[in-house]
């Protein structure tokens, strides 16, 4: 967890008075404060002491553990409409956790979180969804804007907030350079897809490199571990190691930490002219099936999940090119990373998914996603009759298109 740093300028004339009675951001202090603290209280009865000592101890405690405990989410949405209902979404369970009429706009959310948690505040209306994102820790938050405008809503009280919002105000140009090209990108159009291609991965080169030189100059950031979780993916074996040993201990053991580490042990950096890593992992009927019982055939190992909505479109591609291919040697082996089973099985019936569907549990946690150096979905590799990746990232008709040049 992120900790304010000890004040080792504290002015020497400070009373205890003063500590017990100013905001904890005036001092910022904690444990490594006590002996300095109380080396300046002025002599006092044993029992005085012990009383002062009892009730510092209890301030402390709250100050240092804000991101933990209980939490109080208040809200006010300009344009929400009288009892029309609002959600509060847990992004880390991937589920609905409350929801409450709004009283003229204004609505309460109370629970707990056991360290900084991704919630969304969500309001549907004509079957859309509008959101904010905000960190929850056990304090009291609050957000406040226009329903239109919910995204832009400003939170306050979260200090994990905080430190994303700082991250996000350094990469808002190369983010919205980001997003005009991929509303400009058109899979099937052969004219702009390569250079449309080319430039995306040249600004997220450039978002990388400034996550990188965030967590370096912020090491004790909580808000450093989540993202060192996702960097290590993305980058090159020495620099996500160079990045995890920029962390601090305590971030190093958060549970961000700790998948960045596993993440390093497990990646095999596969690319094409690699051999393949051996999966076995169960399908709907909960029969394990390997990878490897493949070999022999033109195998397109796919990860994706229900609710990636670019997945989803890649179904009729994938249909189009099993149905086209499966006689000459060619097989789908579909890995959901889906957390619910349930959706997971919808949605292979809905997209009619008649090759081979397997899930992997714990999603981009899991050791399948890990081992290929899943990064984001959908994500494939391309792997011939001998076991070797030949090609990675086929979409739209490129996997047609590639299958027809190989078989």
């Amino acid at each position: 967890m992120s900790r304010k740093k000890s004040n080792p300028h504290l002015p020497s004339n400070i009373s205890l008075y003063d500590v017990l009675t100013h905001p904890y951001d005036e001092y910022s202090f904690c444990k490594a404060d006590f002996p300095f603290i109380f080396d300046r209280i002025t002599k006092l009865d044993a029992m005085t002491k012990q009383l002062i000592a009892v009730l510092f101890l209890s301030v402390l405690f709250f100050a240092c553990n804000q991101e933990t405990g209980s939490f109080q989410l208040t809200g006010h949405l300009e344009g929400l409409e009288k009892d029309e209902m609002v959600y509060l979404y847990n992004n880390t369970t991937r589920s609905y956790v409350d929801s409450i009429a709004s009283t003229d706009g204004g609505f309460l959310f109370t629970g707990n979180v056991t360290e900084p948690t991704l919630f969304y505040v969500i309001v549907k209306r004509d079957g859309n969804s509008m959101y904010k994102g905000l960190w929850i820790e056990g304090t009291s938050i609050s957000v406040n804007g226009n329903v239109d405008d919910i995204k832009n809503a400003k939170v306050e009280g979260s200090e994990m907030q905080r430190q994303q919002e700082q991250y996000e105000a350094k990469v808002a140009e190369l983010n919205s350079q980001i997003d005009a090209l991929y509303d400009a990108y058109d899979p099937n159009n052969t004219e702009t897809k390569a250079t449309i291609e080319a430039q995306v991965d040249s600004l997220y080169g450039l978002e990388y490199k400034e996550q990188a030189d965030f967590i370096r100059s912020n090491p004790d950031y909580f808000y450093s571990a989540y993202l060192a979780k996702r960097l290590v993916r993305n980058i090159s074996v020495d620099e996500a190691k160079d990045v995890y040993n920029a962390l601090s201990e305590e971030n190093k053991n958060t549970k961000y930490g700790q998948s960045a580490k596993e993440f390093l042990d497990i990646n095999k950096n596969l690319q094409v002219g690699d051999t393949f890593e051996d999966l076995v992992l169960p399908d709907a009927e909960g029969n394990s099936i390997a990878l490897s019982s493949f070999e022999g055939k033109y195998v397109l190992l796919d990860f994706w999940a229900s609710w990636c909505g670019p997945c989803r479109r890649e179904s009729p591609y994938l249909t189009k090119a099993y149905e086209q291919f499966k006689d000459k040697g060619f097989e789908i082996y579909a890995v959901s990373i889906d957390k619910d089973s349930d959706r997971w099985l919808e949605a292979v019936a809905e997209d009619n998914m008649i090759w081979t569907t397997v899930i992997a549990d714990g999603a981009f946690d899991s050791k399948a996603a890990m081992m290929y150096g899943v990064k984001h979905i959908p994500y494939n590799f391309l792997i011939d009759p001998d076991g070797n990746i030949v090609k990675m990232h086929l979409r739209g008709e490129d996997l047609i298109n590639t299958l027809e040049e190989l078989l």
